[in-house]
């Protein structure tokens, strides 16, 4: 019986250990992860949360006017994709299907291959830029 409840209380202790880790941002989504939820978020037209995943340049906080303009393209861009997205009655099965890795100029990239699928019976496959900027995966636009 002892033995049971040692299981139990180690495997308690383990589960709140992974669980203030992961919350902690010790472990992070990977390029996949990342790459289906920032189409997921586009597609629902959620420019909020696009903006948030997406890696905007080094020195984009010194061309504070810049970023405005790069935001207002992408937050349009989101709203005809959304808007398309209905259109075609929605979509399912978002999922990453591939993903290049490499190094460039010191900065781990990826390109991941997601493909979803529209409610209309269309199939879609993208290719979604991405860069890892301080153990975080964004999504790399223009």
């Amino acid at each position: 019986m002892k033995a049971v409840i040692r299981k139990a209380v180690r495997k308690a202790v383990l589960a709140g250990v992974l669980l203030n880790a992961s919350a902690c941002g010790q472990f992070h989504e990977g390029p996949e992860a990342v790459a289906v939820d920032y189409v997921t978020a586009t597609m629902q037209g959620d420019a909020a949360t696009v903006d948030r995943m997406v890696y905007w340049g080094a020195d984009i906080k010194e061309h504070p006017n810049e970023k405005m303009i790069l935001e207002g393209k992408v937050n349009s861009s989101v709203k005809n994709i959304a808007k398309r997205t209905r259109a075609a009655g929605g979509f399912s099965g978002v999922k990453a299907v591939s993903v290049q890795l490499q190094t460039v100029d010191g900065y781990k990239m990826a390109t991941v291959m997601v493909k979803y699928r529209l409610n209309n019976g269309e199939s879609h496959t993208e290719a979604v830029k991405m860069i890892e900027i301080n153990d975080k995966w964004m999504a790399k636009v223009g």
